[in-house]
């Protein structure tokens, strides 16, 4: 019996940054993406905190490349319960290792800047001292959870679906989709084509 498949934008949607996909095929499920979210600082901290499913329900992680906005929330993910593999080329995964340590020092360092600023007097000394969405402490376990890759080399994400590092998504009978430079994936049993794409922003 065909497996329902159906895709979810949970980032990047009317927006170009803090990309995350989350893909479910029949009972699994895995997060194409986990991007920052790149704008305003309050409501970039809104936005990078929350995510709209529960981190822990998902199985793998995929990465399309190491820019920031499509892995730079990974550590969140992590820390909010998220206990499966990160898989990527090991191009992307040595480049996340210095980016993603980068990145949480320098939101050490925005952190205690805005939280100098909101000591001052008035209004704004009555906000809480904000705090890093993550910091270096927080790389390890993240890191610890990728598993890096060939280019052209074929690996199982599940039973059933299994991704290749070339440019093309390849879903067999229904389409070829371009999905970045770096990652295919492809399904090996029969689907319901009309769970492939939810109609509208999810």
């Amino acid at each position: 019996m065909p497996l329902p498949l159906s895709i979810s934008f949970e980032g990047a949607a009317r927006t170009v940054t803090g990309s995350r996909h989350r893909i479910r095929f029949g009972e699994r499920s895995w997060l194409f993406d986990c991007g920052l979210f790149q704008g305003h600082r309050d409501e970039a901290e809104r936005v990078n905190r929350t995510f709209r499913f529960d981190p822990a329900t998902l199985d793998a992680v995929v990465l399309s490349h190491a820019h920031l906005d499509h892995s730079g929330n990974l550590p969140t993910l992590v820390s909010q319960g998220f206990r499966g593999p990160i898989h990527a080329t090991a191009a992307t995964t040595d480049l996340c290792r210095a980016m993603l340590a980068d990145s949480a020092s320098l939101m050490e360092r925005d952190a205690e800047h805005a939280s100098r600023q909101g000591s001052g007097r008035g209004h704004a000394s009555r906000r809480p001292a904000r705090r890093p969405l993550y910091t270096p402490a927080d790389l390890e376990e993240t890191m610890g959870r990728f598993r890096s890759h060939g280019y052209h080399e074929p690996w199982p994400l599940f039973d059933g679906a299994g991704l290749v590092g070339d440019p093309i998504m390849v879903l067999p009978v229904l389409f070829h989709l371009l999905w970045r430079n770096e990652l295919a994936v492809e399904l090996s049993v029969p689907l319901h084509a009309r769970s492939l794409v939810r109609p509208g922003v999810r």
